[in-house]
């Protein structure tokens, strides 16, 4: 997960951009622990019945990474895949180029 606080800190003042981490069959207050004991500082949701994982139709039992545009899912990586963290980061830039408001290097305006 690391590789998504990564993300976050590098997009997060960007107002096309949003990101939030549901934790699947796990209450609030576990997300909460782990979040703390991690030092994430990204937003996190619980889900803990599956009802917004089956609303995009995903499986449930394995980690999903997501990128929605217009409530869609744009890109979507099974699993935890090292080898596809460029193409994660590729298409989040792609899609935030597209989008209104594009900036040329949101980093440096922080």
């Amino acid at each position: 997960m690391p590789h998504l606080q990564k993300i976050w800190e590098e997009n997060r003042e960007d107002p096309r951009f949003s990101m939030v981490i549901v934790g699947l069959g796990e209450p609030i207050g576990a997300l909460i622990e782990f979040k703390e004991e991690n030092l994430y500082t990204m937003p996190f949701a619980s889900d803990e019945s599956g009802t917004i994982y089956s609303q995009f139709g995903l499986d449930g039992t394995i980690p999903h990474t997501c990128v929605l545009q217009h409530g869609r899912i744009g890109l979507s990586i099974t699993g935890y895949d090292e080898n596809r963290l460029d193409e994660l980061n590729q298409y989040l830039e792609a899609t935030l180029r597209q989008s209104p408001g594009h900036r040329t290097n949101a980093s440096s305006e922080q």
